[in-house]
């Protein structure tokens, strides 16, 4: 049987089990809380460590943006150099182009000017020279148109002169009455007498 200080004893006992227990519980959650704690420092650190190395990532990928931004413009400057220096040329070109039809068209128009000044001194020379010509045509032409007179008037002359000479054989025939050269008379009676 069991009295009141074997109760008590149990009641203590079973009081200690259950200190015990509850000491038990709160060292087991205290040791609970510092695994949890300690795990939790190592997430913390983990993710510290995940964003330092995110970080370092992202400043490599922002130096290597950079860097590859920076490469671009050179490039893109490059590019726009080497274009404007083309452009430069080809300017260059152009004005000696420029320069070059000006300086053919310059020396083909005083061409043309010193071909159109020979042309027109050529055109004097020949018009001066036609006017020549033309005198001496008109020249030639008057002496000869004198000439051609002075040979009408000289072959008047001599037709006049010869009627005159004609007229002056010509007699009367005795036998006939008309008038005859007075040569062929005398021949013909020089011929019909014997």
């Amino acid at each position: 049987m069991w009295n009141l200080d074997s109760l008590q004893s149990v009641r203590d006992a079973t009081e200690r089990v259950r200190q015990s227990n509850d000491a038990w519980r709160h060292q087991k959650l205290a040791a609970e809380g510092v695994v949890q704690l300690e795990r939790h420092r190592k997430v913390d650190l983990l993710r510290e460590e995940r964003e330092r190395q995110n970080a370092a990532q992202r400043a490599a990928n922002e130096a290597r943006a950079t860097r590859m931004a920076k490469e671009q413009c050179l490039r893109a400057e490059a590019q726009e150099n080497a274009r404007l220096a083309a452009l430069a040329e080809e300017a260059v070109r152009l004005a000696e182009e420029v320069e070059r039809r000006h300086l053919v068209a310059e020396e083909a128009r005083r061409a043309e000017e010193g071909r159109s000044e020979a042309e027109e001194a050529m055109a004097l020379i020949l018009a001066l020279e036609e006017e020549e010509r033309l005198k001496r045509l008109d020249v030639e032409a008057a002496a000869e148109a004198a000439r051609v007179a002075e040979e009408q008037n000289e072959r008047r002359r001599q037709a006049e002169a010869e009627e005159e000479r004609r007229r002056a054989r010509l007699q009367d025939c005795a036998a006939c009455l008309e008038q005859h050269n007075m040569a062929d008379m005398v021949q013909i009676s020089a011929l019909v007498l014997p």
